[in-house]
């Protein structure tokens, strides 16, 4: 494995975890929680519903290849996840949007 790819696999996992830390805060790991220097609060079960997420949008998304992965754990589909990129991208699995940099735009679809 290439220090890219190592970096790829590490950030993924990263978001992985901070996924589970938002989604599943009741059964999460303490090992994931110490990684993150977070403590466990007493009364607190759950941050964030999954159910409540239509859709997520990924800045700068590169090749959507993790945003993907977040869409698929929400359980969203295609339509729903998307992905914004300042240069043409292909990934089947999510939606781009075209991003203008220079004019800060997001040209999202009708």
């Amino acid at each position: 494995m290439n220090s890219l790819d190592a970096w790829r696999e590490k950030r993924s996992n990263r978001r992985s975890d901070e996924l589970k830390i938002i989604f599943e805060y009741d059964t999460i790991s303490s090992a994931i929680l110490a990684n993150w220097k977070i403590e466990i609060a007493s009364n607190l079960t759950k941050v964030i519903d999954p159910k409540g997420i239509n859709g997520y949008f990924d800045l700068i998304c590169r090749d959507g290849e993790t945003t993907a992965e977040i869409g698929q754990y929400l359980n969203l589909n295609k339509e729903n996840i998307f992905g914004g990129n300042d240069y043409d991208s292909d990934n089947d699995k999510i939606t781009f949007t075209k991003i203008n940099l220079s004019q800060s735009t997001i040209e999202l679809g009708k």
